[in-house]
């Protein structure tokens, strides 16, 4: 019979741990140490802890779409979700179901962990520079109405080459950053793992969301976040530099220039996401930028 580990005691940073689960859905043990500990040996100890005693669920995500990712993931277990539910900081019903699950795709949990790569780089940079991030909604953030999920990334916009018919897309995440004067940028976020067809004559791709967002920008739907914006940007966020080329080739070839930034995940972490490391969509401008 396994033992238990010795000295357990919840401590409030495992509530905030246990919390920040519930915020994140799934976090990987580098992403917790990041958010809420000193050194990598606190974390893995005080997690290992936790997990035992069913606050969260852990498991191996060793290999995934062959990437090695030698650590485990977390969600919350079941007493994780009576903790979150007693605090009230989250509604477990607000729609994420499968909450205490592990996900049953790969690709979902890729995803999702990319995804809060980026949200955990953000945050933390904001926390260290004159800048405010005021929003953060990721595409697993869900409202039930009347039984029925939506995201709450959920958009729509009337087709710009056929203003009968409506477009409806889900970015990854929207968030909203503001500066010291109070002034703010919309930005909507796509992680990109390599699945998607970027130009395909058979099936929907990623020019379809490019099409999106291009009537989105046109029709002002974005003004919904805002009547004080005047537009916003796309980041893109991709494996490498060749699905980058394609990506602005792509959108040249349906007219679009600036609105679309792109960079790649190994560019991205909390020392460069803010400095000069993306790419517009105009395949002739060379340039960087910094997104602030």
């Amino acid at each position: 019979m396994k033992m238990k580990t010795k000295n357990y005691g919840l401590t409030e940073r495992d509530i905030e741990v246990i919390l920040g689960v519930a915020r994140y859905r799934y976090l990987k043990s580098s992403q917790v140490e990041h958010l809420y500990f000193p050194s990598k040996r606190v974390a893995n100890r005080r997690l290992l802890i936790l997990s035992e005693h069913k606050y969260l669920k852990r498991f191996n995500v060793r290999e995934l779409l062959g990437r090695r990712i030698k650590e485990y993931a977390y969600c919350l277990d079941k007493k994780g979700i009576e903790l979150v539910s007693i605090k009230k900081s989250f509604n477990i019903d607000k729609g994420n179901i499968s909450v205490k699950q592990k996900p049953e795709k790969a690709i979902f949990l890729t995803h999702l962990l990319d995804l809060n790569d980026f949200r955990i780089c953000l945050e933390l940079v904001c926390n260290d520079v004159n800048i405010e991030l005021a929003k953060f909604t990721a595409d697993y953030d869900v409202e039930r109405i009347n039984g029925v999920i939506k995201r709450e990334t959920q958009e729509s916009t009337a087709d710009p080459y056929d203003t009968e018919k409506t477009i409806n897309f889900a970015p990854d995440a929207t968030f909203i950053l503001e500066n010291a004067s109070g002034k703010q940028a919309l930005f909507f976020l796509e992680i990109d793992e390599g699945t998607e067809k970027i130009m395909s004559e058979k099936y929907r791709d990623f020019t379809d969301k490019l099409v999106a967002y291009a009537g989105y920008y046109k029709n002002k739907g974005f003004k919904r976040h805002g009547k004080h914006f005047t537009g916003f940007r796309v980041l893109v966020v991709t494996k490498n530099e060749t699905r980058v080329t394609a990506y602005r080739r792509a959108s040249s070839k349906i007219g679009i220039k600036k609105l679309v930034w792109f960079s790649t995940f190994e560019k991205i972490n909390k020392d460069t996401i803010f400095q000069k490391i993306w790419k517009v969509a105009d395949s002739n401008d060379n340039n960087l930028y910094g997104i602030v």
